[in-house]
């Protein structure tokens, strides 16, 4: 009886063992045990549509602060500040005028310092690490990261794909699916995925550029 009982309770101890386990596993955005960078299903309340044709920028900074903060700006909220902050890369006008072909890349960076957060634009040049290995770092250290990829290339549509032409919040990464998953403004919902080969091509047109977060 009592070896009958020693072997139940190492049963239950294994068991115990292999479900902490995996409940580690499931909750590990560093993609050190799942292959899944980054968390998507966390990030996808934040998502932010557009209603313009040349606001992505704006709504994937709206994203972003909606990840950080917890309170995702308006679609007119986020305008309204963009409309009244001064260019970086354009001196003498602001961030974004309407139909004017939307924000400039490093005009990012600035519009999320008027909401206190610091980040940096960076491409194949630098000043940051890009790349495929370099985007699942930035995800599995909680880093927020926007895309300036090609739009024909993700929506698999007939327009141009040779430049860069749309703003995408990059949520993680499942290098198990070898997936891409996304908060696209210019999407009917959030949490879209792209196959990592797509991915690549749509990004490689900016010459991989993005806007990632300071580390925390």
């Amino acid at each position: 009886m009592a070896s009958l009982v020693r072997s139940g309770v190492v049963a239950i101890v294994a068991a115990l063992a292999i479900a902490m386990g995996h409940g580690v596993a499931l909750a590990d955005p560093s993609g050190s045990q799942t292959g899944v960078y980054g968390d998507p299903a966390a990030a996808a309340p934040y998502w932010a549509a557009q209603s313009l044709e040349d606001n992505c920028g704006a709504m994937s900074v709206a994203d972003i602060v909606g990840q950080l903060t917890g309170e995702r700006p308006t679609e007119a909220q986020v305008l309204l500040k963009a409309e009244q902050t001064s260019s970086e890369m354009n001196p003498g006008t602001e961030i974004y005028t309407p139909n004017t072909g939307g924000i400039s890349v490093g005009d990012l960076p600035v519009l999320l310092k008027q909401y206190g957060i610091t980040s940096v634009e960076s491409d194949t040049s630098g000043p940051e690490a890009t790349g495929l290995t370099a985007l699942e770092q930035y995800l599995g250290a909680g880093r927020k990261v926007i895309a300036y990829v090609n739009s024909a290339i993700v929506w698999d549509t007939s327009d141009q794909r040779t430049a860069a032409d749309h703003f995408v919040v990059v949520t993680g990464v499942d290098s198990n699916k070898n997936v891409v998953h996304l908060n696209d403004p210019g999407a009917d919902e959030a949490n879209t995925t792209l196959s990592v080969p797509a991915f690549m091509k749509a990004w490689d047109t900016s010459n991989e550029s993005i806007i990632v977060t300071a580390a925390a």
